[in-house]
């Protein structure tokens, strides 16, 4: 339980330094970052407690959890580009699809650094 709480809070860290740094934080969007956050989280989290045995994972388990975070990268790009608001009256469209891609891959490879564990049932 304390890993998954961990990661999280790692997981939310990172995301919102970036959203940050992107220009994505305007005072409306923090709310959308929240919401998003904690659904895609629980998502994973689900899949995780699902697949993951004796806090070991094996080759197939781990391609599956690649091929989820790429879909939770889709799901909070299609919904950054929906419903995050700019000043500007732009859609920001590339600027949400690469925030996204480098939130997630950036939260994913700190979240395997962290669960150094999730590795030796790779190999």
């Amino acid at each position: 339980m304390e890993n998954t709480i961990a990661d999280f809070i790692l997981t939310v860290v990172v995301e919102a330094i970036l959203f940050a740094i992107f220009g994505l934080a305007g005072k409306e969007n923090w709310q959308h970052f929240g919401i998003i956050n904690i659904v895609t989280r629980v998502m994973l989290n689900a899949y995780l407690l699902y697949t993951v045995k004796d806090d070991t994972i094996s080759m197939g388990v781990f391609i599956g959890l690649i091929v989820a975070e790429l879909i939770i990268c889709i799901i909070e790009a299609v919904y950054y580009l929906t419903s995050l608001k700019f000043t500007d009256g732009k859609s920001h469209r590339r600027r949400c699809i690469i925030y996204s891609a480098i939130a997630n891959a950036a939260s994913f490879l700190l979240g395997l650094w962290v669960f150094q564990n999730m590795w030796i049932g790779l190999f």
